[in-house]
């Protein structure tokens, strides 16, 4: 989770989806509002240990970079 969802970040985090290298934004519904995540997919037949270290690494780091601008702290 990056932080709530709001109207005036979704083309902002529409034009950052072209320069995420694993995942992509989207929103999700949650107890505390719709929220702001980084989702990834992969086929699970093709994955590798090192695959899924890469994706799993890649996708919370981006996750915490726009959460701290989002919300101006990293709490998840």
């Amino acid at each position: 989770a990056c932080g709530p969802a709001n109207e005036s970040n979704a083309a902002a985090l529409l034009r950052y989806n072209l320069k995420l290298v694993h995942g992509a934004f989207a929103l999700e519904n949650t107890p505390s509002g719709e929220q702001v995540v980084v989702r990834a997919n992969r086929h699970a037949d093709t994955l590798d240990p090192l695959e899924i270290t890469r994706v799993l690494t890649a996708v919370a780091w981006q996750a915490d970079k726009v959460e701290q601008r989002l919300s101006g702290a990293d709490e998840n």
